[in-house]
């Protein structure tokens, strides 16, 4: 409730012709959501776990220098995509990192600090991303770009007048300079946690790198929570496939019973049957009528094979008796 009083605050300033939007968002997961969670956060609050930002990369991780010959490699804007499988010999696995030629040394040391950062806590780090809690979480950097319209230049204009159906485009993208680490993990049932860093006005990303840390955490604590719960929902749904099979199979155990009583071909209750009697009843008391049923015609079968035997009547002409 808070959170949303902020928010309406927020728009009244709008309306009354403030110069400025406000926007209130959650900067990290709530507290109580996970202990693992508020630990991490609590952790990194404290003064020594701060994640600094170098200005120069004497000692780079070895993700941080591949990539950097990498995107060397690369025109402004073009994303430098780890290896294929059969490639992955020839050059070693890089970063996902899309900026512009004059982002590019800074956002090196911002993702050095931030991978060292992450081994140091004991998390594993590789091209693909970060793997807590046992998720891997993807991992890339990119970079704004601002809108202005676009100046048709001569050749276009040139073109458009040979070919009426060229259309020239309406707006030029042009990178800005403010970056944004974001991941792809996929926790559609978690609206709450944030998937995205930028530099602001007031913050630049090398000052949010413990806020990526613990928002990492918190999406890879979601991740393994929702893992487990599949995992005890298809054991729950494969136990109940096993208790379905052997009611089934028990099931027709007692009716192929009930039939040879009814046939005359079996005159006695074998112990097997008797189990098999009181273990269904207490599985399944649905079954109970039809159990009820095999069990006193059962009944019935032994009483007269006794007077068969008394007699020395015939067991197929009692059976008929019987039917």
């Amino acid at each position: 409730m808070p959170l949303l009083y902020a928010m309406v605050a927020a728009e009244l300033l709008t309306v009354d012709g403030a110069l400025e939007t406000i926007r209130i968002q959650p900067s990290s997961p709530a507290a109580g959501a996970d202990p693992l969670v508020d630990v991490r956060a609590a952790e990194e609050q404290k003064p020594e776990n701060r994640i600094e930002v170098g200005d120069q990369l004497p000692r780079p991780h070895p993700l941080v220098q591949a990539t950097s010959a990498a995107l060397s490699k690369f025109r402004s804007g073009e994303r430098a995509a780890p290896a294929s499988g059969n490639d992955r010999n020839k050059t070693e696995p890089v970063l996902d990192i899309r900026v512009s030629p004059a982002a590019r040394h800074r956002v090196l040391r911002v993702v050095d600090a931030l991978l060292k950062a992450l081994e140091a806590r004991a998390y594993q780090v590789n091209a693909r991303g970060v793997t807590i809690e046992g998720q891997l979480l993807p991992i890339g950097v990119t970079e704004k770009d601002d809108q202005t319209p676009h100046v048709p230049t001569v050749a276009e204009r040139a073109e458009k007048q040979r070919y009426r159906w060229t259309r020239i485009s309406t707006w030029d993208y042009v990178p800005n300079g403010q970056l944004s680490i974001h991941t792809e993990a996929y926790v559609w049932w978690r609206k709450d946690l944030r998937k995205r860093w930028s530099d602001t006005r007031s913050v630049r990303l090398e000052d949010k790198l413990n806020d990526v840390v613990v928002g990492l955490v918190a999406l890879g604590a979601a991740l393994r929570r929702r893992a487990d719960e599949q995992r005890r929902e298809a054991e729950a749904r494969a136990e109940q496939e096993r208790l379905r099979q052997e009611r089934a199979c028990q099931c027709r155990v007692v009716e192929n019973y009930w039939k040879r009583v009814r046939s005359g071909t079996c005159c006695h209750l074998s112990l097997e049957f008797r189990g098999w009697r009181f273990q269904i009843l207490r599985q399944h008391p649905e079954s109970e009528d039809m159990v009820t049923r095999s069990w006193r015609l059962s009944e019935r079968a032994g009483r007269k094979e006794g007077q068969c035997e008394q007699r020395g009547t015939q067991r197929g002409q009692v059976w008929a008796d019987l039917t």
